[in-house]
């Protein structure tokens, strides 16, 4: 049947060609949307409101499907040739048709129309509509749907509590796996502090370091400027400490000659002259003076007066200067 539709179907040529399965498909639709509807139409039919045309009653019914499918009847020129078809007229006029017609009257009763009527009239017998199947098929399937369904509600709840199973252990797994973040990130802080402290005490070590080497150098360095300053003193006194001994020897020696050439000795307490020209005097003064030369010679040469030498020594050089000359 459905290749004899198809090749049909394929023969208007206005349209793209369609496979078998296109067709049933397509026919499935209109068939369940005109099922629907014609349900909507019978329930205008019985209604029977006055005044109102057939044209009119399509259009309540229209207006009825759309109000509760949510949704308009978009096949209404398949209902006007699929109307006038037993499958899809409503059942209940006919048979109230058919029991008028045979109350009160008896087998003897005349129907002047019986020659032109169709031999098939009330015994044409309608296929099972699209609510009643639905119903037989629904009691054949009872017992099964309710097993069906425990069967289902029992795997939807096994299936709920495997999900809540799942959810559990991954919020287990992500508190896990916080934990272990938070535990490396501690960790890595403290390895930050503890090498942020060691190279602050390596920096503080250097500059304790540093600082100890300037402390060190510049005592080194005021030292030597103290040795150099030793030496030159030292230099110095030594020229300073001959040439008083050549010129005291010299002094000495005149003033021997000069004594020797005076009849009589002067007397030291006779005034200048007496001073300056008495063998004894002198003799005092050079051996002072050596005593003098010596002990200082001796504190240099032992660093006791460092500090002290820069003008002492030279302060008692000018001192012995004067006394001898």
């Amino acid at each position: 049947m459905w290749l004899r539709i198809l090749q049909r179907y394929n023969l208007r040529g206005s349209y793209r060609e369609r496979s078998v399965r296109s067709l049933q498909s397509r026919w499935d639709i209109i068939k369940a949307e005109v099922g629907k509807f014609s349900s909507f139409y019978a329930d205008v039919i019985r209604e029977n409101p006055s005044g109102m045309l057939d044209a009119d009653k399509t259009t309540h019914a229209a207006a009825n499907f759309a109000g509760i499918l949510k949704h308009n009847f978009a096949y209404l020129h398949y209902w006007e040739i699929m109307k006038d078809e037993p499958k899809w007229q409503d059942p209940k006029p006919r048979a109230f048709a058919k029991s008028a017609g045979g109350d009160g009257f008896g087998e003897d009763t005349i129907n002047l129309g019986d020659d032109n009527s169709s031999p098939t009239g009330s015994a044409e017998k309608r296929p099972m509509g699209r609510d009643s199947a639905k119903a037989a098929k629904k009691k054949a399937n009872s017992s099964m749907g309710s097993a069906s369904f425990s069967e289902y509600a029992s795997r939807m709840q096994d299936l709920y509590l495997q999900k809540i199973s799942i959810l559990q252990e991954e919020s287990v797994r992500k508190n896990d796996r916080f934990q272990q973040l938070a535990f490396i990130d501690e960790k890595r802080f403290e390895e930050m502090r503890s090498h942020n402290q060691s190279l602050l005490l390596i920096k503080q070590e250097k500059i304790r370091i540093m600082r100890e080497k300037h402390d060190m150098d510049k005592e080194e360095k005021e030292k030597r400027e103290d040795e150099i300053s030793l030496g030159l003193i030292l230099m110095v006194a030594h020229q300073l400490s001959d040439y008083i001994t050549k010129l005291f020897r010299k002094k000495f020696s005149k003033r021997l000659q000069l004594g020797a050439g005076r009849d009589r000795a002067p007397e030291p307490w006779m005034g200048e002259e007496t001073f300056f020209f008495s063998a004894n005097v002198t003799l005092v003064e050079c051996v002072i003076l050596l005593f003098v030369e010596c002990v200082v010679r001796t504190l240099f040469e032992c660093n006791c007066i460092v500090n002290l030498c820069s003008w002492n020594y030279y302060l008692l050089t000018v001192i012995c200067s004067v006394i001898i000359s």
